[in-house]
């Protein structure tokens, strides 16, 4: 996979909200950093991304719907049961406004 840049902080198009634009599965490095120092850092920004306080956690019951805003920079949510039918759309958007 190519690696490809893109900003740490990202803003909301809509709110003006600035949130984290990071997942510990694809980012790999910080652009002028080396390893040494970036990863600590990146750590530390998935730390807070995946903290008890800042995941939405939804226990499913009959009727639920359940809508999020893709746009966001990082969506972490985790179901604690297992829902039969998700459907998911998203609306396309510049990917790197802040650029």
């Amino acid at each position: 996979m190519k690696n490809l840049l893109h900003p740490i902080v990202r803003t909301h198009p809509v709110s003006g909200r600035k949130g984290l634009y990071v997942s510990p599965r694809f980012t790999v490095g910080i652009e002028g950093m080396d390893d040494a120092e970036a990863q600590p850092l990146l750590d530390t920004l998935f730390a807070y991304q995946t903290a008890p306080g800042n995941v939405y956690r939804h226990k499913w019951t009959l009727g639920d719907f359940v809508m999020w805003d893709n746009r966001r920079p990082a969506v972490v949510m985790r179901w604690t049961t297992s829902a039969c039918c998700i459907a998911r759309r998203h609306e396309a958007t510049n990917p790197l406004p802040d650029s």
